[in-house]
C-alpha cells in the first residue's frame, strides 16, 4: 500500500509540474505578445522581473518567446518556426539581414557598416566544493548592418544570462565601421564633415569682413567726396 502511495505521489508530482511549466509558458507566450514594436518587444528583457525574455520575429512581425525566466517553464522556444527574428533591440532599426551591403546600410544615418568585429561570451559556473570557473570564447564576424552613430559607432549592449549556477556575459567590439559612407572607416568621416563646417564658416567669416571693410571704405570715399565738395562750395 505504502508502495502505490508513493507512486501516485510521483504521478501528481509530475502532473503537477507539467501543469506549472505549461502555466508560465502560457504566461511568458501572453506577455511577450503584448508588444507590437520590435523595439518595446525588447526593451524589458534585462529586467529580471518579467516573466520571459521576449525576441521580434520579423517573419510573423510579431513579438515573440526566446525563454522563460522560470526554471520549470522550456528553456528556449527560438527560432522555433521563425526564421528571421533577434533578440538584439539595436537590429529593429538596422536589419543585419536585410541591409546586406554598404551602401544599401550606410543610406540610412541610424545604421554603421561593420567591416570587422568580435564578439566575446564570458561563461562562469559556480560548480558545488569547487568553486567559480571561467571561460571565455571570441568569435570574429564582419560585413553586417547595425545600428550606430557617427561618434560613438556600433551601438553594441552587454547582456548578462543567468541559468541556475550559470551566469553568462555577452558583449561585442569594433574598431572598423563605416557611417554614411563606405570609404572613410570609424569616426574619421564625421571629424572631415566638422573640419570641412569648420573651414567653411572660416572663410564665409572672413569673406564677410572682408565685404565689410570693402563698405566701408567705401563710405569713408563717398564722406572725403562729399566734405571737399562742400568745402569747394565755401
Amino acid at each position: 500500500m505504502a508502495r502505490v502511495l508513493v507512486a501516485w505521489s510521483v504521478v501528481l508530482a509530475a502532473v503537477a509540474g507539467r501543469a506549472h511549466a505549461a502555466r508560465d509558458a502560457s504566461t511568458g507566450r501572453a506577455y511577450c505578445a503584448s508588444f507590437s514594436s520590435c523595439d518595446a518587444c525588447m526593451a524589458l528583457n534585462d529586467d529580471e522581473s518579467t516573466p520571459a525574455v521576449c525576441s521580434w520575429c520579423y517573419s510573423s512581425d510579431s513579438c515573440v518567446v526566446a525563454y522563460e525566466r522560470d526554471a520549470s517553464a522550456a528553456p528556449l522556444t527560438v527560432p522555433g518556426s521563425c526564421k528571421d527574428w533577434t533578440m538584439d533591440r539595436k537590429t529593429c532599426a538596422c536589419r543585419p539581414f536585410v541591409y546586406t551591403d554598404c551602401e544599401t546600410c550606410t543610406a540610412n544615418p541610424e545604421c554603421v557598416w561593420i567591416r570587422n568585429a568580435t564578439s566575446f561570451v564570458t561563461t562562469t559556473v559556480h560548480i558545488p566544493g569547487i568553486g567559480m570557473r571561467t571561460s571565455q570564447l571570441a568569435h570574429p564576424w564582419h560585413d553586417v548592418c547595425w545600428s550606430g552613430s557617427p561618434f560613438t559607432g556600433p551601438s553594441f549592449e552587454e547582456r548578462e544570462m543567468k541559468f541556475l549556477t550559470t551566469t553568462m556575459v555577452m558583449n561585442s567590439t569594433s574598431p572598423d565601421w563605416c557611417w554614411y559612407q563606405c570609404s572613410v572607416p570609424g569616426s574619421a568621416f564625421i571629424v572631415l564633415i566638422i573640419l570641412g563646417v569648420v573651414c567653411g564658416l572660416t572663410i564665409l567669416a572672413c569673406a564677410l569682413r572682408c565685404l565689410y571693410n570693402a563698405l566701408c571704405r567705401k563710405e569713408k570715399k563717398r564722406r572725403r567726396s562729399r566734405a571737399s565738395r562742400n568745402q569747394d562750395m565755401i
